[in-house]
């Protein structure tokens, strides 16, 4: 178990990639908050079933306030964040690339919230 009392949150959690990085760190050992708009609790219970400990939080990685919340419950269940895997797609507007609308941009430039809050905290050597 070479991730034994590592915390990781894995955006985008719920199904594909995320979730198969959520079940393989979970399976070395490492605590795991399962972040996504869609629900997770089946991540979760499957991690649970398996001896290892889990959280599903309702996460939308475009909104700061969202993405705020979750880092805070995460902190406060376990006391830390060790490992970020950033998996949540963001969703393009229909239509052609060269007509994708601000929102986009906006979307874009929000989900760097998450890397900024780990640069930023890995720099005062400090979780999220």
């Amino acid at each position: 178990m070479k991730l034994k009392g590592r915390v990781a949150i894995i955006t985008g959690g719920a199904r594909g990639l995320g979730k198969a990085f959520a079940l393989r760190l979970a399976e070395e050992g490492a605590r795991i908050a399962v972040a996504d708009i869609l629900d997770a609790s089946a991540v979760k219970d499957e991690i649970v079933s398996k001896g290892g400990e889990a959280l599903a939080i309702y996460t939308d990685v475009s909104e700061e306030e969202s993405v705020g919340s979750m880092v805070r419950v995460v902190s406060e269940q376990f006391g830390r964040v060790d490992i970020l895997v950033n998996d949540a797609p963001l969703r393009v507007v229909k239509g052609r690339y060269h007509r994708v609308d601000a929102r986009y941009g906006a979307r874009s430039r929000r989900r760097q919230y998450l890397r900024q809050c780990r640069r930023s905290r890995a720099h005062d050597h400090r979780s999220c």
